[in-house]
């Protein structure tokens, strides 16, 4: 049976993480995905059962997001130098 003290230490606990999450979210420095509970467990499971490259299904996601920003970033850098090639192609003629 809890006792007063100790539901009031789990509310005080509660409101703090509370607090601090939306601190986090407040000064707008990260963004949130919402999953599933049962698809993040499975993927977890599905992670550690196939043995994949990862610690966790934060590191998965993580991983993926850094390599398509990644490929993203070169994408821009060959776009940009053919637009530039092409820029100097039009002045040429």
């Amino acid at each position: 049976m809890l006792r007063l003290c100790d539901v009031s230490c789990l509310c005080s606990e509660f409101i703090r993480d509370a607090v601090r999450w939306r601190l986090r979210f407040l000064k707008g420095e990260y963004g949130y995905v919402e999953i599933l509970k049962g698809d993040y467990e499975k993927l977890q499971q599905a992670i550690k059962d196939m043995e994949m490259p990862f610690l966790s299904v934060s590191d998965f996601i993580d991983q993926h997001i850094k390599g398509l920003l990644e490929k993203y970033r070169e994408w821009t850098v060959q776009r940009e130098e053919f637009e530039e090639g092409s820029r100097k192609g039009r002045i040429k003629r």
